[in-house]
């Protein structure tokens, strides 16, 4: 063989399947919480921001939420509105996806993450092995209402 040429090698076919993330430990509120993502989410892109790009955290995703954002939160305090509790947990499943997609994070539970919303959980986001610096998904929403989610838009790029 001569240095330009190639070995062809056959791995068969790939499952690109993507993988479903283990859901992490915490109290069976947290448990049930975490299992009912894919629902929320799926109603998040198809009823509460019908038409929204796939995957739901790319750029196009992030772009046609935020120009629909306002309407459901115009204000900070909108996110605590208890008639918008099913909308505002489905945004922040949707922007901790964001952040376990683009920034590498995981999920967490964390007892005072909750903001009020949540009863015996909290949701977060952390870099996996790094404790010290835990992202509270519920106040980023907060943040968002307060900012129009430009502060979310900046941080996920």
């Amino acid at each position: 063989m001569g240095s330009g040429d190639q070995i062809g090698m056959d791995f068969g076919e790939f499952d690109l399947t993507q993988v479903k993330t283990q859901t992490p430990p915490g109290p069976p509120e947290w448990v049930r919480w975490f299992r009912q993502m894919d629902a929320q989410l799926e109603k998040f892109a198809t009823e509460t921001v019908p038409g929204l790009p796939e995957p739901i955290w790319s750029d196009a995703a992030i772009d046609r939420v935020a120009a629909v954002f306002g309407e459901f939160f115009p204000y900070e305090d909108s996110v605590t509105d208890p008639e918008k509790a099913d909308i505002a947990d489905q945004f922040v499943r949707w922007i901790g996806e964001c952040y376990v997609h683009r920034r590498g994070m995981q999920w967490y539970n964390h007892p005072h993450a909750s903001g009020g919303r949540y009863q015996g959980f909290g949701p977060a986001v952390r870099e996996p092995g790094n404790d010290a610096e835990t992202t509270f998904v519920v106040e980023i929403l907060e943040w968002a209402a307060h900012d129009d989610l430009t502060y979310v838009r900046h941080v996920l790029g």
